[in-house]
């Protein structure tokens, strides 16, 4: 049986050795970053809000609700 090569799977060969290549936490980050909610009781209309302070708009995810003022155009409910 014939075994795939290392790298098919993240894998590089540098002086006869394989070594791994690491993906980059930024597009994790980002990835990550659009999960964001925020669990605000008021407004959303300071620093306090955890969507406003990483600059994206509230979503449904959010526990904000009516009372939202960073809201995005698709924060109505697509249901109505």
């Amino acid at each position: 049986m014939c075994s795939p090569s290392p790298g098919f799977w993240g894998w590089t060969k540098q002086n006869e050795m394989w070594d791994p290549v690491w993906s980059k936490l930024t597009f994790i980050w980002t990835a990550c970053r659009e999960l964001e909610k925020c669990g605000c009781k008021s407004g959303c209309d300071s620093q306090c809000c955890s969507c406003r302070r990483t600059g994206l708009p509230c979503t449904l995810q959010c526990k904000c609700n009516d009372a939202c003022l960073n809201e995005s155009e698709n924060h109505e409910d697509p249901s109505e």
